[in-house]
């Protein structure tokens, strides 16, 4: 199976599991960064992730919530658009402390993304 490679804004690598994909109805066109796609973000305390670019310009963020021993997370949530030959957007999350169940905080995070390539279909 063949990896793509998209490098967002501080320095979050997208790396493609040829993820389902759809033209959503009525669309004029189809961009590719549309589908499912496995991230790795060294920053982060569970480094692997999952996201989801739907064709509506929103998208789900989601990693095992094991990876912080201090706080659990939920499901990032957020939006992106087209921006010449390039993405942008931002997602949030919020978060909650494993031993005092209070609110610490979220995360919002902004990117700008390069082109997205797919892999030619031909041989």
């Amino acid at each position: 199976m063949k990896f793509l490679t998209i490098a967002l804004g501080l320095t979050l690598p997208l790396l493609s599991l040829q993820g389902c994909s759809t033209r959503s109805r009525g669309a004029t066109g189809f961009n590719p960064v549309v589908g499912v796609w496995f991230v790795s973000d060294v920053d982060a305390p569970f480094p692997y992730h999952m996201y989801v670019f739907n064709s509506d310009g929103t998208l789900q963020q989601a990693n095992p919530d094991a990876g912080d021993p201090n706080s659990s997370d939920s499901d990032g949530k957020g939006i992106w658009a087209a921006d010449g030959g390039r993405i942008k957007g931002k997602w949030v999350e919020v978060m909650a402390d494993r031993v005092t169940h209070k609110f610490p905080g979220g995360t919002h995070l902004q990117f700008h993304g390069h082109p997205v390539r797919r892999p030619n279909s031909a041989g």
